[in-house]
């Protein structure tokens, strides 16, 4: 069964990132303005929604790896994914660093896509290379309900911890805006705590 669920997979997983990319590109310029207090972030947002359906799709093939009690491919992916990112970064903050602020973000961000992209093709290379060595069964039907029983509990808090997650990155700018009185400087600070001081504690 391990193909008819792959794909059924995908196509759930399609839908989502369908539904996910359309609302974030409809109200990217909505949230940026309301929510993130930027408006300049809203092509970010934009940028970044591209790279949600690999997120997914990657996701997918990590858990039929895992599944197959084969954890060195996932784990050479995401190294490889890192390597990617960071590489990305270095060459685009060095050709968009006299572009502005805004640039160099959209730069990142386009980074972090690339890097996805990147992780989804190499997993799924590495997913033919496996499947193909399958013999192909009769798929039976429910699929789709089993997965989504399972993945509803999972998913569910996921977006929860992320919802937290994302509150505390809204709010905790504002309130250090509101003590230093201007957004440059507290989120220059919450960078350098969020960004680099727990990265290095947690490493």
């Amino acid at each position: 069964e391990i193909k008819h669920t792959v794909k059924t997979a995908f196509l759930i997983t399609t839908a989502v990132a369908v539904l996910s990319v359309g609302l974030l590109n409809f109200g990217a310029d909505f949230i940026a303005k309301s929510f993130i207090k930027d408006e300049t972030a809203a092509f970010s947002l934009k940028i970044i929604s591209v790279a949600l359906p690999f997120v997914g799709y990657s996701s997918v093939l990590r858990g039929f790896f895992i599944a197959k009690a084969k954890t060195v491919q996932p784990s050479v992916v995401q190294i490889v994914e890192q390597t990617v990112r960071i590489c990305l970064y270095f060459l685009f903050l060095n050709f968009f660093q006299k572009n502005g602020v805004k640039n160099l973000i959209s730069a990142i961000v386009l980074g972090d896509t690339l890097a996805e992209i990147v992780s989804f093709l190499l997993i799924f290379v590495l997913y033919r290379k496996n499947i193909s060595k399958i013999k192909c069964q009769i798929s039976k039907k429910g699929t789709a309900k089993e997965i989504i029983r399972v993945a509803l509990p999972i998913s569910g808090s996921s977006y929860l911890s992320s919802l937290l997650h994302t509150a505390e990155n809204l709010l905790v700018p504002i309130k250090l805006s509101a003590f230093h009185k201007t957004a440059d400087r507290s989120l220059s600070l919450f960078g350098a705590v969020k960004g680099m001081a727990m990265p290095i504690l947690f490493f």
